[in-house]
């Protein structure tokens, strides 16, 4: 156990929403088309593991270097809060209107439109 901090990516995400559709048998919840070796993966954690992917933020600040820590990307001039989890999860790209994309042949990638942690 390292007690390291680490942010939610997509793999997390469909893991969490399996857990929550199929194990919690929450309603509302659709269950994601995963592989065998996901579902295994899924079936074979512990209540802690869990724990520690559902606690797992969407994006970590550290301030002490200046850095925003995020799975995929963020829109440029979105306030962080207000940004949505899912592309911040799986944007790869910001198509021309100025909305994400997790498609990577269409528009420019976001790391080249985002000019710093907070602006």
């Amino acid at each position: 156990d390292l007690d390291a901090p680490s942010v939610r990516g997509n793999h997390e995400d469909v893991l969490i929403q399996y857990y929550r559709s199929e194990m919690l048998k929450e309603e509302g919840v659709d269950c994601p088309s995963l592989k065998p070796s996901y579902i295994a993966i899924a079936e074979s954690f512990t209540p802690e593991q869990w724990k520690y992917l559902l606690d797992m933020p969407i994006y970590l600040r550290l301030p002490e270097i200046n850095a925003l820590v995020v799975h995929a990307g963020v829109l440029p001039n979105v306030e962080l809060d207000k940004q949505d989890p899912f592309l911040v999860m799986n944007m790869r790209n910001i198509l021309p209107d100025g909305s994400g994309s997790k498609s990577q042949g269409v528009g420019s990638a976001w790391v080249d439109t985002w000019n710093g942690p907070e602006t």
